[in-house]
């Protein structure tokens, strides 16, 4: 059976670095191919956060999405007391359009007065 996970000192040639390695199925982390690995958090592509923000009604942000998938969006709406709104399913919509590597994300909330935050995060590639 392969060694699927190296947290800690590094799986590198120096092996000096720190980090989290995840291993595809059937393949051995220490000695993998790079694109043999589900995870590298050396690898800035992954968990890297490409755009973030406040925003009311609606707004749309454009990011680089070279895998052609698209990124993770958190969105937290808010109520007028700044409190987290909890219970509302429909608080919010988030929809995807691609032209090439360019991923246009729209966040529409349901109601002109509701103000919402969002983190748009990097799957890598």
């Amino acid at each position: 059976m392969a060694n699927r996970i190296v947290l800690g000192k590094g799986r590198g040639t120096s092996g000096t670095d720190y980090g989290l390695w995840i291993s595809k199925p059937g393949k051995d982390v220490l000695t993998c191919d790079p694109e043999d690995l589900m995870f590298d958090s050396l690898d800035r592509k992954y968990g890297e956060i490409l755009a973030s923000g406040v925003f009311s009604n609606s707004t749309s942000v454009t990011v680089e999405a070279p895998n052609g998938e698209p990124p993770f969006v958190y969105l937290q709406v808010f109520n007028s007391l700044g409190g987290i709104k909890v219970g509302d399913q429909d608080a919010s919509r988030v929809s995807y359009s691609f032209s090439g590597t360019s991923c246009t994300i729209t966040l529409t909330t349901y109601h002109s007065s509701i103000t919402a935050v969002y983190v748009i995060i990097s799957l890598g590639t």
